[in-house]
C-alpha cells in the first residue's frame, strides 16, 4: 500500500486521485486541510502533492519534510491544476 497525502481543495483533490487511482491500484489517498497539518505528526507519507494555489509557509515545510518518507518540490500541469 502506497500512502499519498494531498494538500489541495476538494475539487482539485477528486481530479488529482482519480488520475493517481488509475495509475496506481493499492494507493491509498487522504485530502489534507491547510489548516490542519501539523496534526499529521504521526502519519509517515511515501509522497505529498501540494497544490500551487495553497500557499504554505516555511514552519509547514520543514515539517512536511518531516512526515514524507521521500520529499521533492516539482511542478505537475494537469488541466487548470499545478502540482508542486
Amino acid at each position: 500500500m502506497i500512502f499519498f497525502g494531498i494538500i489541495s481543495n476538494k475539487k482539485d483533490f477528486n481530479i488529482i486521485k482519480l488520475e493517481i487511482e488509475k495509475s496506481i491500484k493499492d494507493a491509498s489517498i487522504i485530502l489534507i486541510d491547510k489548516e490542519n497539518i501539523e496534526n499529521l505528526q504521526n502519519i509517515k507519507f511515501e509522497a505529498l502533492i501540494i497544490n500551487s494555489e495553497i500557499n504554505l509557509d516555511n514552519k509547514s515545510i520543514v515539517f512536511l519534510q518531516k512526515i514524507c518518507k521521500i520529499f521533492f518540490i516539482y511542478t505537475i500541469s494537469y488541466g487548470n491544476c499545478k502540482f508542486i
